[in-house]
């Protein structure tokens, strides 16, 4: 340490040795900063930040220890050779890039920590390379522990720069990480000048073509130029970065769905306002670096998790690892149902987004009650309803009453054409009416009409059919409603019938009435006339007979008016063999010569209860009808 220390206060120029440090101090801050830029792309994107990263870091560590050279005060004249100075500046960009590649080809610590190493080696493969290239009137001896502390000391402080350096490109880590890059530049450069012995010998002559302190001078402004112009680049993509990152916050935060964002060591590294709003969260606890367990747990406290939280990242972890994506359902404090997806990234980390599907559900469940709604009545309106599709004139739904009309189950129906379906007849009588209904676009209605039924005969029915489009005026359903009036039609009839019925009712009613008062004078005369012939056996036997006939005449008055009901039935207890044999002797007169008329009583038959007009003229029309 005192050769070190003596080296440091007696041989070197305090001036440029601050200002090798300031130069190291901002060339390492750019380098961080580059790096980040690196963690932050892909793709070939990501490579050049790194090249870019290496060289400023190369640039760096060089212009640091020819600064330092420059302050180097030895006593004798010095040179340096100008092949080992440009490949000490190959070496330093090209060994360092690769440190900023390890730290980045694998997540987690460790890997920051072998980059680290690594480019501490790249300062020490600088550095020797570089030493190598002075040119003294002399021999250069080394004390070899002060190199390995020298080389210790710059991997030890490199790697403690790139693990600070992966934990967030937040300012203080930042500067952190530069100061660390810083230390392990400068304290390797310095134990290693510690080491140094310079033992002159005259016979060592410094090379015509090697670099003077001048020239030299010139070349490390010219690489200080490098390492600003490569800052400054790196401070206007940084910018537009910027850019970018507040323009993509932006769009994060007017998200209709919460968003987050984690890496593979569970640490939230993004999220936007929508999450922490939907929830009720405290922004103290969402930020990044916060753990899905922290979050967790702020979920349970605002009642927003149900679930145990172990037993919650349990399972994300299991979904995680085995790259499948989640979906859960949760409950905002707020009664709100939440919709969360979680999906697994290729470096292990996963993504979760978090909608509010309450208006949706509730949409779909208003839909759903709508439908049902629908659906009943369709399935329970008392008219046929059927819809086919306008494109094949398949039948694509029909109701309860149509398969129940038409004698076919729904199965039996539905894919299936008119033509399929109803004899030809009826069949080409609908795909005319659908013809006529596609081209004029216009409602058909058919009135009362016949069509013979799949499987019920003919019916009558009356039908409506029209068109339903879609939104760019296509057509899209034929939609028919038809009503089965058979029964009506049936119902019709009678109603006429009986109207004719009592039409002729009450005619036969007027003539009977009529007729009836033309008989009650017969009577009445035939009965006097009945008087002044009893004493004529053969004229009496005429009138008997034409009184028999004219009482006949007045009971078939009677049965007419009981027919237009003007007349009430008259039933009484009457023996029945009397009344067969008086409806005999009628009977004589009316069938005439021709037919004998035979008839066998029996007297013990009995009595019945009956109208004896409506009885005998039963009997009168089953003989004469016989």
């Amino acid at each position: 340490m005192f050769r070190v220390f003596n080296c440091l206060t007696v041989e070197h120029d305090w001036r440029l040795v601050l200002l090798a440090v300031l130069i190291c101090f901002l060339t390492s801050l750019a380098a961080i900063n580059l790096f980040h830029r690196a963690r932050a792309a892909s793709g070939r994107v990501q490579l050049a930040w790194l090249a870019t990263a290496g060289i400023t870091t190369g640039c760096g560590i060089w212009a640091t220890h020819f600064i330092a050279m420059l302050a180097y005060e030895p006593g004798i004249p010095v040179a340096y050779n100008v092949g080992l100075t440009a490949l000490s500046l190959l070496a330093a960009a090209a060994v360092t890039s690769i440190g900023f590649a390890v730290s980045l080809a694998m997540p987690g610590l460790w890997a920051a920590l072998v980059g680290g190493v690594v480019v501490g080696a790249g300062v020490g493969a600088m550095h020797y390379t570089g030493m190598w290239a002075l040119e003294v009137p002399g021999r250069i001896a080394w004390d070899l522990p002060l190199v390995m502390s020298s080389v210790g000391l710059g991997m030890v402080f490199g790697a403690a720069a790139l693990a600070s350096a992966v934990r967030s490109d937040e300012i203080r880590t930042t500067l952190v990480a530069a100061l660390l890059l810083t230390l392990a530049i400068v304290s390797h450069h310095f134990t290693a000048m510690g080491a140094v012995e310079i033992l002159p010998d005259p016979t060592r002559v410094i090379d015509a073509f090697s670099l003077s302190p001048t020239a030299l001078a010139l070349a490390i402004a010219n690489a200080a130029v490098a390492v600003l112009g490569m800052s400054l680049a790196g401070a206007f993509a940084d910018r537009r970065l910027r850019q970018k990152d507040a323009q993509l916050t932006t769009a994060l935060n007017n998200m209709a769905q919460g968003l987050l964002m984690f890496d593979p060591q569970k640490r939230l590294i993004l999220y936007n306002s929508r999450y922490v709003d939907m929830y009720g969260l405290s922004p103290h606890v969402v930020k990044p670096g916060c753990t899905i367990e922290d979050l967790l747990r702020h979920h349970k406290e605002v009642g927003t998790l149900s679930e145990d939280v172990e037993q919650y990242c349990a399972t994300l972890d299991a979904a995680i690892a085995e790259g499948k994506t989640t979906s859960t359902m949760e409950s905002s404090a707020n009664g709100r149902t939440i919709h969360t997806v979680s999906r697994p990234m290729a470096d292990g980390g996963w993504v979760t987004t978090h909608e509010d599907v309450t208006d949706r559900i509730s949409a779909q469940r208003e839909r759903d009650r709508n439908r049902d709604l629908l659906n009943l009545i369709v399935e329970n309106v008392p008219v046929t309803i059927f819809v086919k599709k306008a494109s094949d004139r398949r039948f694509i739904l029909v109701n309860r009453a149509c398969e129940n009309e038409w004698g076919l189950s729904r199965s039996e129906i539905l894919g299936r054409t008119a033509s399929d379906i109803f004899p030809p007849g009826a069949a080409d009588e609908i795909n005319d009416g659908d013809e006529r209904l596609l081209k004029y676009s216009a409602p058909l209605y058919l009135d009362e009409h016949a069509i013979e039924m799949p499987r019920k005969g003919v019916r009558f029915v009356t039908s409506k059919r029209f068109v339903v489009r879609s939104t760019d005026y296509a057509n899209q359903y034929l939609v028919g409603v038809v009503e089965d009036v058979t029964e009506r039609k049936l119902s019709e009839e009678r109603l006429r019938q009986a109207q004719k019925m009592e039409t002729i009712g009450n005619l036969t009613g007027g003539l009977a009435h009529d007729f009836n008062n033309l008989l009650t004078v017969i009577i009445g005369n035939l009965d006097s006339l009945q008087e002044l012939t009893k004493d004529k056996p053969d004229q009496k036997r005429l009138v008997e007979l034409v009184l028999e006939a004219s009482l006949r005449g007045a009971e078939l008055t009677r049965q007419l008016l009981a027919f237009s009901r003007r007349q009430p039935l008259q039933p009484k207890i009457t023996d029945l063999d009397d009344l067969i044999g008086k409806t005999a002797r009628l009977l004589t007169q009316v069938l005439g010569e021709n037919i004998r008329l035979n008839v066998q009583l029996e007297p013990n038959v009995g009595s019945i209860l009956v109208d004896e007009a409506q009885m005998e003229s039963a009997l009168i029309n089953m003989a004469v009808n016989a």
